[in-house]
């Protein structure tokens, strides 16, 4: 092993390169795609958020009308 360290380190030298200037913060390094990325996780969990509650409410008022017996015979009611 050497003592000087491996010539081929990783990363840009440091003081140089496209690394965020001091004070800008980490989104001067967000591409169009990550933005996106975002705003589509945020929108995916709000329709989940509120729709998962909806669909199982509609889907027990449906299994509740589909329990309700229909009544036949005679007894039943018929607008005539």
């Amino acid at each position: 092993m050497s003592t000087h360290g491996s010539p081929y380190t990783s990363g840009p030298p440091p003081g140089r390169g496209p690394g965020p200037s001091p004070g800008a913060g980490a989104t001067s390094l967000w591409r169009a795609s990550d933005r996106f990325e975002r705003w589509f996780r945020r929108v995916l969990i709000v329709v989940l958020l509120l729709g998962l509650p909806a669909a199982a409410v509609g889907a027990g008022l449906k299994a509740y009308e589909a329990s309700i017996p229909i009544p036949s015979g005679p007894h039943r009611s018929v607008p005539e």
